[in-house]
């Protein structure tokens, strides 16, 4: 799969989710989806879990100003088994176009039939300290 491919998923994924398309953005991931954060693991177990974190990210980003988000890929993986990593430093936009740094995560992801699916996610830096470990409504901290 092509980086430029690569990078316009992830950028569909940034504007499904900041235009609220909520649902088409959680079939894009396998559950149940393990996040690995700094402050521990938590798996979100079904669709309407994932929601609920989406939005709560949603808030996050509104009350910072955050309109749009940008995908920065650093590195990708060489494929095994239709299955690689992706590194992206995301990168946060405010309502005049100044960027600031976001999350930087690491996405595992399989290549399918219906194109590109995220398996784990681990957080090396949160823009948003406790944001995924504290949802215990949401999903099971391991």
């Amino acid at each position: 799969m092509p980086q430029s491919q690569i990078v316009a998923h992830f950028q569909a994924q940034a504007d499904q989710l900041l235009a609220g398309d909520l649902e088409r953005f959680v079939e894009m991931y396998s559950l149940p989806l393990p996040i690995h954060s700094p402050g521990g693991l938590t798996v979100v177990v079904d669709p309407e879990g994932g929601t609920d974190f989406l939005n709560q990210m949603r808030a996050e980003w509104a009350k910072r100003g955050v309109v749009a988000l940008r995908p920065d890929v650093s590195a990708i993986e060489l494929p095994k088994a239709n299955q690689f990593r992706v590194w992206i430093d995301w990168k946060e936009i405010d309502a005049t176009g100044v960027e600031a740094p976001g999350s930087t995560i690491i996405y595992y992801c399989r290549k399918g039939p219906t194109g590109l699916r995220t398996e784990m996610m681990q957080y090396t830096h949160m823009a948003t300290p406790g944001l995924v470990t504290d949802q215990t409504l949401i999903a099971r901290s391991a």
